[in-house]
């Protein structure tokens, strides 16, 4: 009698934390990640679908292969990647358009054998038929065969069924298209009022070009009479007056790398304000005399080919932005010094996830950095929070209210991931054994483990 696979939730980590992973006896409930996958010079994501069957499958140095494989198959989300190959003792055995990624895959044949899975630059989305190296033998009406071997792609031709031949008319029809806003930045809060209102005003919006959408721009409020010399570390906007005695400015200029704290001991939304003009300047020298340490390009080289790589992976982003996410995985900030670098990764990650986008400004950076540190941000993604409300439904078996304080932070972390200021492993795990129950498998994708911290941290109950 066939022995039944027993079910394997694997949650594939980063490169630099396992080097060697594989399961055995595997079934995929779920698209699992495989993480840092060779990749030319570079690394990649790839994606094990769901339903996906074999014996054993390993990720080991960059290497992906797959060992007597049943129904097994292997596509990519990453737009970069324009196919994926599969080999077996050398020779290619498969390959597949990656034409819609996250969606489109590569199927394994039933043979017994250990199978190598490789993502590839080559686009042959214009092809019909494949060569031995899982370029292009034969093209779509309107293509022709250039280049050979892996390298053999569909090139299009012109009007008169040749290359460089015949001539056309192009008519180009302009169609107008309204664009709802999604995320917006905001002001700060202004002074609650004696009714208990405050508001504050949108400074930009996105999409670019965009209009209407549901921005909050007021809000009730608590008011108070209260004056400090120290940060409030509440959330409820109060009339609360911040000042900076000399010592403490002094502390932030002079002190490298020790960040300025409130008398609770959490790093003050100065420290957070001065963190982000320092890694916005994308001045590595700027960065490392704030943090006093000396440069370390072997990090810095490591970091950019690893974990940022996979950050910034399919987005268009200039060398200068991509040297800002770098500086800051790197080193890191008086406020996130607490952070290992594959957490700041996952921070700007988050951040991508929510605003769809990576921080390239100033009050971008500022919002990193206090999502790193369990903040709320100042931009706001409405599409973000309507998925964190998908998720608290399902966690929470109700719907959400926002007034209610542990409600709204559990909102807060699921849609902008943030991290808490003082961790508690035990929290955590009992975080991931209810969200396997939930949702019957293991958190990988960052907005899975977004929803573990909001069950860890935010105070939300059933």
């Amino acid at each position: 009698m066939a022995k039944t696979p027993k079910l394997v939730l694997f949650l594939v980590a980063l490169l630099l934390a396992f080097p060697a992973l594989a399961t055995t006896e595997f079934t995929a409930n779920g698209n699992v990640t495989v993480s840092a996958v060779t990749f030319g010079g570079d690394t990649v994501d790839m994606l094990i679908m769901d339903t996906s069957t074999a014996e054993s499958w390993t990720y080991s140095g960059g290497a992906f292969t797959v060992t007597n494989p049943g129904t097994f198959k292997v596509g990519s989300s990453d737009t970069s990647v324009k196919a994926i190959k599969v080999s077996l003792l050398g020779s290619v055995v498969a390959c597949a358009k990656n034409h819609t990624p996250g969606t489109s895959y590569v199927s394994f044949a039933t043979t017994a054998g250990v199978y190598t899975v490789e993502p590839s630059t080559i686009n042959i989305a214009n092809s019909l038929t494949y060569n031995s190296s899982c370029g292009a033998a034969t093209c779509a009406s309107g293509y022709s065969v250039t280049g050979t071997g892996a390298d053999a792609d569909c090139a299009g031709q012109a009007s008169g069924g040749s290359p460089g031949g015949g001539s056309s008319t192009t008519t180009t029809t302009t169609t107008t298209t309204t664009v709802t806003c999604t995320s917006w930045t905001y002001s700060s809060w202004g002074t609650c009022s004696a009714s208990g209102q405050q508001t504050r005003t949108i400074v930009s919006s996105s999409p670019s070009g965009c209009t209407g959408g549901s921005p909050v721009t007021s809000q009730s409020c608590t008011p108070t009479t209260t004056t400090t010399t120290e940060e409030t570390t509440t959330e409820t906007p109060t009339t609360t007056t911040t000042t900076t005695s000399t010592a403490t400015a002094e502390k932030i200029s002079t002190t490298a790398g020790v960040p300025a704290t409130d008398s609770a001991g959490k790093v003050t939304l100065e420290q957070m304000d001065t963190d982000a003009k320092t890694v916005a300047t994308a001045d590595v020298n700027q960065v490392i005399a704030e943090m006093g340490v000396g440069r370390n390009a072997t990090a810095e080289k490591t970091y950019s080919e690893g974990i940022v790589a996979n950050v910034v992976a399919g987005s268009s982003i200039t060398a200068a932005v991509r040297n800002t996410i770098n500086n800051f995985v790197t080193y890191g900030t008086k406020a996130t010094k607490t952070l290992g670098a594959g957490e700041r990764a996952g921070v700007v990650n988050s951040f991508k996830a929510a605003l769809g986008k990576l921080p390239t400004t100033e009050a971008d950076w500022n919002d990193v950095i206090k999502i790193a540190n369990g903040r709320w941000p100042s931009q706001i993604s409405k599409t973000a929070e309507d998925k964190a409300t998908i998720n608290f439904k399902k966690v929470y078996l109700r719907n959400p209210d926002r007034k209610v304080a542990h409600d709204d932070a559990a909102i807060t972390v699921m849609a902008y991931g943030l991290r808490p200021a003082d961790r508690n492993l035990n929290s955590e795990k009992a975080a991931i054994k209810s969200f396997k129950a939930i949702y019957g498998y293991a958190p990988s994708a960052a907005t899975a483990w977004d929803v573990v911290r909001a069950i860890a941290y935010s105070g939300a109950t059933r």
